[in-house]
């Protein structure tokens, strides 16, 4: 396993790509490339629930819970930190996606689960 994963990682190297896994707790933040990187929404919470990412970053919810989600900035109800971080209803097995442009804490909630927190830091 080490050495395909060794294998892996050179491959990607060579191919310009930029890959970042890190662990936060019991999470594990997923970089998809350098401007893109992956949560999972699951029926326990966000996977991972706190992430840190350049400006510019796209940030990829998808929903793999068995039910409907959400994606809203805090606070509960009102949303006003970041209000353009706001999804329609997302069924499972589909995404929603936002760029983060400013730097700062963002902290969202699944709207209609508001007790389902997550982070995204965004630091140059």
């Amino acid at each position: 396993m080490i050495a395909g994963t060794s294998l892996v990682l050179l491959l990607a190297i060579a191919a310009g790509v930029l890959i970042n896994i890190t662990s936060h707790q019991s999470n594990t933040t997923r970089t998809l490339s350098h401007t893109t990187v992956a949560v999972d929404i699951t029926d326990s919470g966000f996977i991972p629930s706190d992430i840190l990412v350049k400006p510019g970053t796209q940030v990829i919810w998808t929903n793999t819970s068995s039910s409907n989600q959400q994606i809203a900035a805090n606070p509960y109800p009102t949303h006003t930190t970041l209000p353009a971080l706001f999804s329609s209803t997302i069924p499972p097995h589909s995404t929603y996606a936002y760029t983060f442009e400013k730097v700062g804490h963002w902290g969202y909630q699944d709207f209609l689960h508001p007790t389902v927190n997550g982070t995204v830091r965004v630091s140059r």
